[in-house]
């Protein structure tokens, strides 16, 4: 269990990430699936989605993508993974702790900021979680 100032410091970079990606919501999740931390920005849309069961579907499409690039490339575990539908956009950055930071957009979101903002917070997620 994180300590208060180490909740008070995720709690800022979920913020951070959500409004650097103008995502209407960002969550930490663990290895488990399970929603850690989450924090939302906006009264968007991506409001109405269900954020655990979002959670665990995108654990489980972390390690369909591990198995790609694990077994299929042999490459390694996949660090990310962006997914675009009709009603959203869904960008996920696996940490080293095998957590990952989830952003949940509008589906004319810009994705590739919020890789690349993921990309950036992640070394301070880390530290925190350390």
């Amino acid at each position: 269990m994180l300590d208060s100032p180490s909740m008070d410091e995720l709690q800022r970079l979920l913020a951070s990430c959500a409004e650097r990606a103008d995502a209407g919501r960002a969550a930490l999740v663990g290895r488990d699936g399970l929603v850690v931390e989450s924090m939302s920005v906006t009264e968007s849309a991506t409001a109405i989605f269900d954020l655990p069961l979002l959670a665990a579907e995108a654990t489980d499409l972390l390690a369909v993508a591990d198995r790609v690039t694990g077994a299929a490339l042999d490459a390694g575990t996949c660090d990310e993974v962006a997914c675009r539908s009709a009603n959203a956009a869904v960008v996920l950055r696996r940490l080293a702790d095998g957590s990952f930071v989830l952003l949940l957009m509008p589906a004319d979101g810009d994705a590739e900021n919020g890789r690349t903002v993921l990309a950036e917070l992640a070394p301070e997620f880390e530290t925190v979680l350390a």
